[in-house]
C-alpha cells in the first residue's frame, strides 16, 4: 500500500523549526486533540495511547500531534517522545533540537538521547556530561553509556571500578544489556585500559564469562553465561543449561539470577513451565530492588498469567518498578492509568 507523506501539523511546527513531518499515516484524518493543552501531561499520555494502540487504532500522526502539543506547553517528556519519532525517521536536526529542549526541561531520557547524538557526532566531553546528568536523573541507559565511557577511557582516565558500579546500577534498574556488560566486567578480571579492547569483542567476552563462571562460580558471571546459553548467539544454545545456571545464581543470592530464573520458569525455558516458581523467584529479585523483576511479576499478576489475578498487587509492583527507574514500567503505568 502506498503511504502519503503528511505536512507537519501546526502544533508540531510551533515546537520545532522545520516543516518535515516525523511520521506518516496511510489514511490521515486530522481530528481535534483529545486533551486540553493547559494540561500537557494528558496530551503526552494521549500521544502514547495513539502510538501504542491503547484503546484505539494506532496512529503515529495523531501521536505526534499530541506530543507536540505537550512539548509546546512546556512538558519536557512530550519533547522527548516527539524527538524519538523524528530520530526514527532520520530527521536528526529536529530530533537534536527537541532532545535539547527536553534536556533543558530536566527530562533525563531527553538528556540521555541528546548525549548519544553528541557522542555520535564526536563530541565526547559533551556526551559524557549529558550522560552523567541523565544517569543522576534516573536514566539507566545513560548510566550504561557512562559506564562505557569509563571502561574504555574515552576522554577520561579508564576506571573499571566506576564502570562496574554503573553497569550494576543500570542492570538493577532494568537495562538488560548492562547486566551482560556487568558480567563481562567481572568475568574478564582485567584492569585499567586493558579492559577496553575485550569490551568490544562480544565473542571473546562471552568466552571469558563462560571460563570465569566455571572457575570462580561468581553468581553474576554465571547469570551472564546463562543468558549467552539461552540466546545461542555467542555460544552454542543450551536452554536447559541456562536454566541450571539461573537456578545456581539465584540460590547463591544474585537478584539478577533470580530475575532470569523467574522469567525462565514463567516461559518454560529448558524444562516445564512453573508459574508458582516464577513468582517466588521474581519476588526475591523484586525484594532486592531489581526493577525488571518487579515489573515482570506485576505483569503476571495483572494478567493472571498462570497465577490468580491480583490487580492491586500487580499495579503496586509496576509502580515500584517505575520508582526504581525502569522506563518501560513507567510507560506501562501511565498507559494503564496506574
Amino acid at each position: 500500500m502506498s503511504r502519503l507523506m503528511l505536512f507537519v501539523f501546526a502544533a508540531a511546527m510551533s515546537c520545532t523549526s522545520s516543516g518535515s513531518a516525523p511520521v506518516e499515516d496511510a489514511k490521515p484524518v486530522e481530528q481535534p486533540l483529545r486533551c486540553n493543552a493547559s494540561v500537557p501531561e494528558v496530551c503526552d499520555l494521549e500521544g502514547m495511547k495513539f502510538e501504542n494502540a491503547v484503546g484505539r487504532p494506532a496512529s503515529k500522526n495523531a501521536a505526534a500531534r499530541h506530543y507536540a502539543a505537550a512539548c509546546e506547553a512546556g512538558y519536557a517528556p512530550g519533547c522527548t517522545h516527539l524527538a524519538a519519532m523524528y530520530f526514527e525517521k532520520k530527521v536528526f536536526d529536529q530530533a537534536h533540537a527537541l532532545y535539547r529542549r527536553a534536556c533543558d526541561g530536566a527530562d533525563a531520557e531527553g538528556c540521555a538521547n541528546l548525549g548519544f547524538m553528541e557522542s555520535q557526532a564526536g563530541n565526547g566531553e559533551a556526551a559524557r556530561a549529558l550522560y552523567k546528568s541523565a544517569c543522576d536523573g534516573g536514566s539507566m541507559a545513560a548510566c550504561a553509556n557512562l559506564a562505557d565511557v569509563y571502561q574504555a577511557g574515552r576522554g577520561v582516565t579508564a576506571d573499571q571500578d566506576a564502570a562496574r558500579a554503573l553497569f550494576e546500577q543500570s542492570c538493577a534498574g532494568g537495562h538488560a544489556s548492562s547486566c551482560i556488560r556487568w558480567a563481562w566486567s567481572l568475568g574478564r578480571g582485567c584492569k585499567g585500559a586493558t579492559c577496553a579492547v575485550p569490551a568490544d569483542d562480544e565473542k571473546a567476552a562471552a568466552a571469558a564469562t563462560a571460563a570465569a563462571c566455571t572457575k570462580k562460580r561468581d553468581p553474576v558471571v554465571c547469570t551472564g553465561h546463562g543468558v549467552h546459553l539461552e540466546s545461542g548467539r555467542l555460544v552454542p544454545k543450551d536452554e536447559a543449561g541456562a536454566r541450571a545456571a539461573y537456578i545456581a545464581a539465584c540460590e547463591a543470592g544474585s537478584p539478577w539470577g533470580c530475575e532470569r530464573l523467574g522469567t525462565a520458569l514463567a516461559r518454560g525455558l529448558g524444562g516445564e513451565r512453573d508459574a508458582a516458581g516464577a513468582v517466588s523467584a521474581l519476588e526475591i529479585a523484586c525484594g532486592a530492588d531489581f526493577a525488571s523483576a518487579c515489573s515482570g511479576l506485576g505483569a503476571m499478576l495483572l494478567g493472571g498469567d498462570g497465577v490468580p489475578r491480583d490487580d492491586d498487587r500487580g499495579a503496586q509492583l509496576v509502580k515500584r518498578a517505575c520508582e526504581l527507574h525502569e522506563a518501560r514500567a513507567c510507560n506501562t503505568a501511565r498507559l494503564l492509568g496506574l
